[in-house]
């Protein structure tokens, strides 16, 4: 069995140690990343076959021509591509007549365009021989969209607790400045409600709660900056901005906030379960099917900053319920988000596309 995986970057583990299991499995894989990527340095250093390409565009027509040159020597049973680019880029460098099979990697939830030549060539015509959904979410969407139920099908892709087990926290967080942190770990986007949290802030701070809430992530247009300074509760709140890795700082979460108004399933929400940070989130896209309301975490409606503020001060105020939440989750990474089960699946789906 030869497959040829392509990507872009997967500077975060799963996507990139899948190829390494799968190399360890029997199978031959060949990798295409983008210049520069560390999952290329990585890979590479584990004896794995990487090439590294610019990858700009679709119309990259150096790395296409490169693509093609490789498909047409290493023979691939199956094409795994990881990114809409690379899709686009794997589709025509088997121009005109695609013979192998090919697997989409699909971990975002958007609105698709029978008019945008990209979505028109990667999801609406046949050229995609399987959707590989990140979650049920993910898979629901594009079966709304018109995909065919047949040609999707849904991949966990499991986290290890031992990937997270360094990480440092920067100097300005190492001590806490109240007697709980909350955490969020987002980039500033409209879908990510995190304006909602700060308003559940101000309701806690109400209830004189001793607490200090954390962003981590980018606000390149400063919207949240400008919400924070306008809550009754700023003094209580810091923007820290983007850190990676950012699992040290998570550790001295006293539980990690998703007040996301949607979401395919959230990284982070694997990341802190393999860090043993207790989850409140909301009850949007994939989510749910990570954390079971009161079994490994606490779900709440999204935009209700009332019902996300009793569920964080819920979890703060009982120590057992928090440990409870840890175990939990825990097994929940265990028994559904198993690495290797994520390698078996994929290797039977390989299978029954090359017969």
């Amino acid at each position: 069995m030869k497959v040829l995986m392509i990507a872009e970057e997967h500077g975060v583990p799963p996507e990139t140690q899948i190829g390494l299991l799968l190399a360890r499995a029997g199978v031959e894989v060949r990798f295409i990343f983008r210049q520069g990527s560390v999952s290329a340095k990585f890979l590479r250093e584990q004896g794995m076959n990487v090439q590294e390409l610019p990858i700009r565009g679709r119309l990259d027509f150096f790395s296409l021509r490169q693509i093609r040159a490789v498909i047409a020597d290493f023979k691939p049973d199956v094409i795994h591509a990881f990114t809409a680019k690379t899709c686009w880029l794997a589709i025509l460098a088997q121009w005109p007549k695609k013979k192998i099979p090919l697997v989409f990697y699909r971990g975002a939830m958007r609105r698709l365009s029978r008019f945008s030549p990209a979505d028109w060539l990667v999801f609406f015509t046949k050229q995609v021989d399987m959707f590989e959904c990140y979650s049920g979410a993910v898979q629901r969407d594009l079966i709304r969209h018109g995909i065919a139920a047949e040609r999707t099908f849904v991949n966990y892709y499991g986290h290890k607790p031992e990937w997270y087990a360094g990480g440092t926290v920067p100097p300005p967080w190492q001590k806490k400045n109240a007697r709980f942190r909350i955490g969020c770990v987002a980039n500033h986007r409209p879908v990510k409600g995190l304006e909602f949290l700060v308003a559940a802030s101000d309701l806690l701070a109400k209830k004189d709660f001793d607490f200090e809430l954390l962003f981590v992530g980018h606000d390149k247009e400063g919207a949240l900056a400008q919400c924070v300074s306008r809550a009754a509760s700023r003094e209580r709140i810091r923007l820290v901005g983007p850190i990676s890795p950012p699992w040290g700082l998570m550790k001295t979460f006293d539980c990690l906030v998703i007040p996301s108004l949607q979401e395919a399933m959230g990284r982070v929400t694997l990341e802190a379960l393999a860090c043993g940070v207790p989850l409140v989130v909301t009850d949007v896209g994939g989510l749910p099917e990570v954390v079971e309301d009161g079994v490994n975490g606490l779900v709440v409606p999204s935009q209700n900053p009332a019902r996300l503020a009793e569920a964080i001060a819920q979890m703060l105020g009982d120590e057992t319920l928090r440990e409870k939440f840890r175990e939990n989750g825990r097994r929940v990474l265990r028994e559904k988000f198993d690495l290797d089960q994520t390698r078996d699946r994929l290797l039977k789906l390989y299978q029954r596309l090359s017969r």
